[in-house]
């Protein structure tokens, strides 16, 4: 189908507006950026979302191959929590749930549905377990940050925990869950995902 000029000018007005409504939440992002669909954001006050050149958010089923199953969704949880996606990058219908630290680095993709998470979200171990779902928020921990370098592919519906690392060019297969960091260069999956085979160069 070719769309005439007006329909395509419509299109890019949507995109800027939806753009300049994530700067308007406190989003450092960049002019290049695109967002089709809708991104969520939750910014506790004092955080950092900074999104780089050329990252795609995704929610349209259209534009997608496999699904999109609702909106993207940033969320910061704490005043000194941080969310970084790098250059080149694209999520679908990704949840990124930051108290401390997730960074996500250039050229990553990830899949439709993934969640990932430097938190536990309630404390785990109270001493009686029936106080667990009224327990106050887990204190973060720099050692719980989630890195997830260059170049990684995160398959539909994967989770990723904290303190994960996932190495540079890794993919991470459907439904994984990561709870233990991977290293570079590897093809990895399962619950929980684990290193099954190098990549081929």
């Amino acid at each position: 189908m070719i769309l005439g000029p007006s329909v395509r000018r419509i299109r890019e007005l949507k995109r800027e507006i939806r753009v300049l409504d994530l700067r308007a939440r406190g989003v450092e992002i960049q002019d290049d950026v695109n967002v089709y669909g809708k991104v969520v954001i939750s910014r506790a006050r004092g955080s950092r979302i900074l999104i780089a050149d050329r990252v795609i958010f995704n929610s349209s089923v259209a534009r997608n191959t496999l699904e999109a199953r609702g909106p993207n969704i940033l969320k910061t949880l704490m005043s000194a929590a941080r969310i970084e996606v790098g250059t080149d990058s694209g999520l679908t219908s990704a949840t990124i749930s930051a108290a401390c630290s997730i960074r996500v680095g250039q050229r990553v993709l990830i899949g439709a549905g993934t969640l990932i998470t430097d938190s536990d979200h309630h404390v785990v171990s109270p001493r009686d377990p029936s106080l667990r779902r009224h327990a106050a928020f887990p204190e973060p921990r720099p050692e719980h940050a989630v890195s997830i370098e260059d170049d990684v592919f995160i398959g539909a519906r994967s989770m990723v925990l904290k303190g994960v690392t996932i190495g540079r060019g890794s993919v991470i297969g459907a439904g994984s869950v990561v709870s233990r960091s991977i290293p570079e260069g590897v093809i990895a999956a399962g619950n929980p995902c684990r290193p099954l085979r190098a990549l081929e160069v």
